[in-house]
């Protein structure tokens, strides 16, 4: 015991420091509002203790609304690499919050433990971080048999109750420990003997701690649905049945009655409340409330479906005072009120601690940055709610139409929306051709400058590339993708891939393999001729030999040319045969040597997952090109900026938002724009066990994983059969990727023109002839 308690003497020494005062300020989004709105005078003191609790039959609107004040962001964030997240506790004691992060780092032999204790005083929003790790009597990492169980805080005293366990996971001691301002009030008690005496105690058995009034400690299990009362020195007080609570229970202290007696809410998935102290049980009923406080007048503030609920336990009326629509539930750590009469939501999603503060009152000066756009997406629609939830005063809003075609007759409607006095701030376009059309009225501003320099450092090279318009760029993808083949090694003999070479390697497989049926494949692909033009020639049209844009002259009346267009009726596929399928059923095609090409186009984790699934037979190469290897990035996602806007400061701030690191790793979903943000969330290697359905048997298994958050959320990335990731070879083909042509009027032609030989209309020399002449025609208007 002497040892353990030598330990944990060392912890506390180094935790008391944070009790002398928080300080540092971080940064914060405040709403425009020239200052705070007054509390309301309804709320009268109530006596929560000593009567029945009044369930509640509707809740009223609110009488006097709440809005979100500000935003503060940025808290509680490990300042060194390495370590991985394993859990977090939480504790309020007034204006102060405590955030206790555990942290631990699988090393060769043990496995070692931290612990990160963050203190935000949530009036001043200062912050103090106490890192630290728990070392034995030689100043040795201890070896990670310690575990946080709860944490509780109380005046000028911080609570954990923290296990030390054998190799076998079976409990030693249940400490709990006292922590002031002050180092004369530290104080460590040994619980275990009390609670389980000589019985042997699963750690994952052991009941929650906190702390109760005169000094007092109260343990309660969940699992037996008893509450045990112990005094200060740890001589048992009460011990009670909680029989009354129904189904499988979770427990959150949510505050403290007037004369300091701790009030815990238990909850169950069938929508079961209850609330108890150590003397009684004060309320049963059916609600599905997330989370609920006492506020300082003794009113339960409720997370009631999606609203913020005041609740008066003496007369059983409840009262709406926001809604939290937007805001996840599960990534809550409690709400409390302020000493300046704010409503605070506390958050961990994973980047760190953030704080929603609400006042009472109207909120003032909201600016409405309005997107157009015709067919949104799931990222820009994420990353729109989230800059809304932490820019209070900041509204999104996208503006319909009726038109979903990007046409002449839309884009001109919208070119007129853009000169108007309530015209949209930015525009989303599915295409670069569109942007490129619609620039044409000379609607759309530069924005290279609006990103910053570390953003644009991050980013893939050819993104920017991408929303060029000459040397300017005026949009900027918030997808990217890669467009290449996938064939097997037989027929990837040398470095380059030119058109005339990919034709005679077809033609020679094909006399070689009766069984090839396809030239390309692609699951939900059938490939018609225009649509093998497009990938062989349109697609990289000034990687071609057949167009020089540079010196304006064009070769399409060539013997080459013509060869394409031939290559292109011969080899689609046939009509009424259905090819539409499953990737599985693709892959087998490919494997089968049914197909003589997969066409891949997308972001690293379907990459990933195809090169996984084709095996170490089959290599990636480029899209037929003459002097480069053909890897072409494109994107389906093209944010532009109206010229004409008057938000143009607002508008930018937004788009650096949406290409931050933070909305990326939470919403980018595999077709990351930015390089960096893939070096550093990708773990290579990383294991852990799979047990069979006895749970007997456990596998070791090594899988690559992009982090999303540091609480344990992750994308799964394929490998090969030797455990390698694919992350470093796409990373090298996106460094040499460049951007799909955008030459829409020459594509045009192409298309056009091609369609008559493909439905036997024309002659492959009359074809020929036609797009040499309109495409010379328009190279020497330029």
């Amino acid at each position: 015991m002497r040892k353990v308690l030598g330990i944990l003497v060392i912890v506390i020494l180094a935790l008391s420091m944070i009790l002398g005062g928080c300080g540092g300020k971080k940064e914060t989004v405040e709403s425009q509002s020239s200052a705070p709105a007054p509390v309301s005078d309804d709320w009268k003191p109530i006596q929560v203790l000593g009567h029945a609790w009044k369930a509640y039959d509707k809740v009223g609107e609110e009488k006097e609304p709440w809005h979100t004040a500000d935003y503060h962001e940025g808290f509680g964030m490990a300042s060194d690499g390495g370590w991985q997240l394993e859990s977090t506790l939480c504790a309020w004691s007034g204006d102060l919050f405590y955030h206790l992060s555990t942290y631990y780092d699988e090393g060769e032999e043990t496995k070692k433990i931290r612990f990160l204790l963050t203190c935000v005083d949530v009036s001043s929003m200062e912050e103090t971080v106490i890192p630290f790790d728990f070392p034995d009597e030689e100043g040795r990492a201890f070896e990670g048999n310690v575990r946080a169980i709860s944490m509780d805080a109380m005046g000028d005293q911080v609570y954990l109750f923290l296990a030390q366990y054998d190799e076998e996971w079976y409990l030693l001691h249940y400490n709990c420990i006292e922590m002031g301002r002050n180092q004369e009030s530290l104080k460590i008690t040994d619980f275990a003997p009390q609670l389980f005496g000589e019985e042997r105690c699963d750690l994952w058995e052991l009941p929650c701690g906190f702390t109760s009034k005169d000094g007092d400690v109260c343990f309660i299990d969940v699992l037996k649905k008893r509450l045990e009362l112990f005094s200060a020195s740890g001589e048992l007080k009460e011990r009670r049945e909680l029989l009354d609570i129904e189904g499988t229970v979770w427990v959150s202290l949510i505050g403290r009655a007037q004369d300091g007696t701790p009030i815990f809410q238990m909850t169950d998935w069938n929508g079961h409340l209850s609330y108890v102290t150590p003397e009684e049980v004060t309320y049963l009923g059916n609600s599905y409330v997330t989370f609920s406080c006492l506020d300082d007048e003794g009113g339960m503030l409720l997370w009631l479906d999606s609203d913020l609920v005041r609740w008066n336990v003496e007369t059983g009326e409840a009262e709406k005072l926001c809604n939290l629509s937007g805001l996840q539930s599960s990534c809550c750590m409690g709400i409390r009120k302020n000493s300046k009469g704010q409503i605070v939501l506390a958050y961990d999603e994973g980047d760190g601690l953030c704080f929603y503060r609400y006042d009472a009152g109207v909120a003032q000066n909201t600016v409405t940055l309005r997107i157009a756009a015709f067919l949104t997406d799931s990222y820009l629609e994420d990353c729109a709610a989230d800059y809304e939830r932490t820019h209070p005063g900041v509204s999104v809003e996208f503006v319909e139409f009726d038109n979903p075609f990007q046409n002449s007759m839309a884009l001109n409607r919208l070119a007129e929306e853009c000169k108007g006095e309530n015209g949209p701030d930015l525009i989303r376009f599915t295409t670069m051709e569109q942007a490129i059309d619609f620039q044409g009225g000379g609607c759309l501003a530069p924005m290279s400058d609006l990103l910053s320099a570390e953003t644009k450092k991050g980013l893939f090279r050819c993104v920017l590339e991408m929303g060029k318009m000459g040397n300017e760029v005026y949009a900027i993808p918030l997808d990217v993708s890669l467009s290449c083949l996938m064939t097997s090694k037989e027929n990837w003999t040398k470095d380059a891939w030119t058109l005339k070479e990919l034709m005679d390697c077809l033609a020679a497989r094909k006399k070689e393999e009766p069984d090839l049926e396809r030239f390309m494949t692609r699951e939900y692909a059938t490939f018609d001729s225009q649509q093998l033009l497009y990938e062989l020639c349109i697609l990289n049209l000034e990687d071609t030999p057949f167009v020089d844009f540079e010196k304006g002259n064009c070769d399409f009346h060539s013997k080459g040319f013509k060869e394409l267009l031939q290559f292109c009726k011969e080899n689609a596929d046939k009509p009424g045969n259905n090819y539409d399928g499953v990737r599985t059923e693709m892959i087998s095609q490919m494997r089968e040597g049914k197909a003589f090409a997969y066409l891949f186009v997308g972001g690293l984790a379907s990459y990933s997952s195809v090169r996984a699934d084709l095996g170490k037979d089959f290599v990636t190469v480029g899209m037929p090109a003459e002097t480069v290897q053909g890897f072409i990035a494109s994107s389906n996602s093209f944010m532009t900026l109206n010229a004409f806007s008057k938000n143009q400061e607002l508008a930018a701030d937004f788009l650096e938002y949406m290409l931050s690191e933070k909305c990326q790793v939470k919403y980018g979903a595999g077709s990351w724009v930015r390089k960096d943000v893939i070096e550093s969330h990708v773990r290579e290697r990383v294991t852990h066990v799979i047990y069979d359905t006895a749970g007997s048997e456990g596998k070791v298994v090594e899988e690559c994983l992009f982090q999303m958050d540091n609480r344990g959320a992750s994308m799964p990335l394929a490998v090969d059969e030797n455990g390698d990731s694919f992350v470093k070879e796409y990373l090298e083909l996106m460094d040499r990727a460049r951007a799909h042509s955008t030459h829409v009027e020459v594509q045009k032609i192409i298309s056009e023109e091609a369609d008559a030989y493909f439905a036997g209309a024309k002659t492959v020399d009359e074809v020929a002839d036609a797009i040499q002449k309109r495409v010379e025609l328009f190279l020497k208007e330029q």
